[in-house]
């Protein structure tokens, strides 16, 4: 007969491979909400870069424009060989979205979107809110579309064209074909006041406050409001009134009237008070 002994078996010593699949999984866990705060981090410096970047594009654009036109003009996809010289600040591909952005595009009210990328990054990178991101998010799109219609209304057929870009200068023709001059400044004017009223509430002053009480007491001392004993006794109040200090004496004199026992103590109270008042009024003695 063979022994039989306790062994060991090698799946015993082996994690099994679920407990390591599990183990793995927990520790990307752990690390995902690190990797997601890197990630928001870089994402927002981007953003913030980018800002500065196509703000730069655009300043320099209204100063380059009619150098870089004819080589950009046309184009798809920028150039990205490097052999063409252009003069705006940010080389070719600045040069290529500032004409995209504000000539092909909304014109100077393209500069919002760098201020939108501006405000997202700061709050991605710093978790700094200079506004709210929706806010600023939504009225610059709808300051973006009436600036560009406002630009391409009134300089549409001038050499200032280029401040409403072709956006507003199509949409700026087609409404007036379709509404007339007038109509377009309407609009126009409308808007404005909408965006004032949504955003600021503007026309706020124009409400009439309610009067409180101390406006009317303030009033009154001042002399502005008739005070109730200036006014007009239509029923001769005033003259058959009785105070209330008055009402007391009276009621106390009959009462006294009617109880000669009180008016015996009344009488003493006098005098008394009398005696008093002429012991204080002596002259104190001088001891010799």
């Amino acid at each position: 007969m063979t022994k039989q002994t306790n062994k060991l078996k090698d799946n015993d010593l082996k994690p099994s491979g679920k407990r390591s699949r599990r183990r793995k999984k927990s520790v990307k866990r752990a690390a995902s909400p690190e990797r997601m705060i890197k990630i928001r981090k870089i994402s927002g410096f981007f953003l913030i870069l980018l800002s500065f970047y196509l703000l730069f594009a655009f300043i320099s654009y209204f100063f380059t424009w009619w150098i870089d036109y004819d080589k950009i003009a046309g184009l798809a996809m920028p150039d990205l060989s490097g052999n063409v010289e252009i003069s705006n600040w940010t080389g070719f591909i600045g040069a290529y979205l500032s004409n995209l952005f504000i000539k092909d595009g909304f014109g100077v009210s393209s500069f919002l979107f760098s201020l939108i990328l501006f405000v997202a990054g700061m709050k991605l990178a710093l978790d700094i809110r200079l506004f709210s991101f929706s806010k600023t998010l939504i009225y610059s799109l709808v300051f973006i579309f009436w600036l560009s219609l406002f630009f391409g209304f009134f300089f549409r057929d001038t050499s200032l064209a280029i401040m409403g870009g072709v956006f507003g200068y199509e949409i700026s023709s087609w409404s007036e074909g379709v509404l007339g001059w007038v109509g377009t400044a309407i609009i126009l004017i409308f808007i404005f006041l909408c965006v004032l009223i949504i955003a600021f509430n503007l026309p706020g002053f124009f409400t009439i406050k309610k009067r409180s009480n101390r406006d009317t007491e303030d009033e009154e001392n001042n002399g502005n409001i008739l005070k109730p004993a200036d006014r007009e006794d239509k029923y001769n109040t005033v003259e058959f009134s009785v105070s209330e200090d008055e009402g007391l004496n009276d009621s106390e004199e009959n009462e006294t009237e009617d109880n000669p026992e009180k008016q015996d103590i009344k009488s003493k109270t006098t005098e008394a008070s009398r005696k008093m008042q002429k012991s204080r009024n002596r002259k104190p003695e001088i001891l010799s």
